[in-house]
């Protein structure tokens, strides 16, 4: 086993200390080893360097991380916990990329400076149980070009107590990337404190056949489009969330998608609170750029829809092919332009059950 090296004092681990980060019994079900990594390098740790460390590690290795910048990008092609100080002490530039049928786990860091902060994949064409699982916890991912969290194919990921904020960007005055984006057959779960900041186009984005499971004290605020996205064929379960300040929508079901939306509160959108129906490709002023035929379907129930200049939107308005089915029962609306728009256009089944709302002009 690669020594481990540990000094005592302010800012360096006890062996005490990893052993108690690890929660019991954590060794003996990975037997692997424990490294560390800091700025300095040997004799006060093992690696100035991340990738080192990760190449150097056997399956099922710990990987811990002292205060300092490091840059990427960290490249995992193992099963791997890499467990930095704190993500206000440990900072990794340039993303992380995980390949192929592993389980990784981060904790403790900001990810920043890549094109897209944390992605998860696995060649094309081959079945799920090839697929990495990727599980953060106490994570920052901020200032990606392009995505804070990218997965493709079957990968999947859990999310507990994580921020994604500022990632994405402009091009020719639309914004691209976002917080989340899943493609393929990929799948996420958010559970703990999530919270999605300030990101380019959507706050979550999910696509083709991707699922996700969006829990309980998610917040989701100021995306430049979309707050949640759901197209293609993906199906979402979303619990309990807050979504707010969006450039377009809080959360649009388009295409193809499916989506039950339960309690949480959708509030201070620009166009309207909830999308239901029509393509899944906007640009700025919310306008869709495809004219494809589709049948989105959403269940709703529970949620506040607070002060948008449309509670509740099911249709396009300027596409003459999308279908929608909407089923919204016990909403509260309050303080809405107005409360409920049923473009008139091709066919949408709107059932209500306990809701009382103010009809669109």
């Amino acid at each position: 086993m690669r020594a481990l090296y540990a000094k005592r004092g302010a800012g360096r681990w006890l062996l005490v200390g990893l052993l108690l980060a690890l929660g019991g019994g954590a060794l003996g079900a990975q037997a692997g080893e424990l490294l560390t990594v800091c700025p300095e390098g040997p004799p006060l740790c093992g690696f100035t360097s991340i990738q080192e460390a990760v190449a150097a590690a056997s399956p099922g290795s710990t990987i811990f991380i002292q205060a300092g910048e490091y840059v990427g990008p960290v490249i995992i092609g193992n099963s791997l916990t890499l467990i930095g100080s704190g993500p206000h002490q440990v900072s990794v530039a340039k993303g992380v990329i995980v390949a192929g049928p592993f389980r990784v786990e981060l904790r403790g860091m900001t990810i920043t400076a890549g094109l897209n902060g944390v992605q998860g994949q696995s060649p094309p064409g081959l079945p799920e149980q090839l697929s990495p699982l990727i599980v953060l916890k106490d994570v920052v991912i901020a200032g990606n070009a392009q995505n804070g969290i990218a997965l493709f194919n079957y990968a999947q990921a859990v999310l507990e107590d994580v921020t994604i904020q500022q990632n994405g960007l402009e091009v020719l005055g639309n914004p691209i990337g976002g917080g989340i984006a899943l493609r393929g057959r990929s799948s996420i779960t958010l559970s703990g404190k999530t919270v999605i900041r300030q990101s380019g186009a959507n706050g979550i984005s999910i696509m083709d056949e991707a699922s996700a499971r969006i829990g309980a004290q998610t917040f989701i605020a100021q995306s430049g489009i979309n707050g949640i996205l759901v197209g293609g064929n993906a199906s979402a379960y979303i619990e309990d969330v807050v979504v707010q300040e969006s450039g377009c929508f809080g959360i649009s079901v388009a295409d193809n998608a499916s989506a039950e939306i339960v309690d949480g509160r959708v509030e201070r959108n620009a166009k309207a609170g909830i999308h239901i129906g029509g393509p899944s490709a906007f640009i700025v002023g919310c306008q869709t750029l495809a004219e494809v035929a589709g049948t989105a379907t959403a269940f709703v129930t529970g949620t506040t829809v607070a002060a948008n200049p449309i509670g509740v939107l099911v249709g396009d308005l300027s596409k003459e092919q999308d279908s929608a089915t909407a089923d919204l029962a016990f909403l509260t609306f309050v303080s809405n332009g107005c409360d409920l728009l049923v473009d008139p256009v091709a066919e949408k089944t709107v059932r209500l059950l306990g809701v009382r709302a103010k009809p669109c002009s």
